[in-house]
């Protein structure tokens, strides 16, 4: 089956966030576009990394599959709540 066939159009049509850290390449000492603090106290002027690559690349050496396939959630109301965003149109009932 078809996965763009299942996916909502408005959803499939959407562009990918992409903030001036993922546009950067190379080391800045600060991200003031992310309010992260100049001074580096204990190593704890940084957020980290919001799409967790290096725990997704832990997961799929264990899990033996691509990093780009795993999706990490807060908690399990996260997940599913994106499940039904992108595959239930508002309003429409289930047959």
């Amino acid at each position: 089956m078809n996965l763009e066939q299942l996916v909502r159009p408005c959803i499939w049509n959407l562009k990918p966030y992409s903030s001036a850290r993922d546009e950067f390449k190379g080391e800045a000492s600060v991200y003031l576009d992310a309010n992260e603090n100049p001074y580096r106290i204990y190593g704890m002027n940084r957020y980290p990394d919001p799409l967790q690559w290096k725990l997704k690349e832990a997961i799929a050496r264990v899990k033996n599959v691509d990093s780009e396939q795993i999706f990490l959630g807060v908690g399990s109301d996260e997940p599913i709540d994106n499940v039904f965003r992108v595959f239930c149109e508002p309003g429409v009932a289930m047959r």
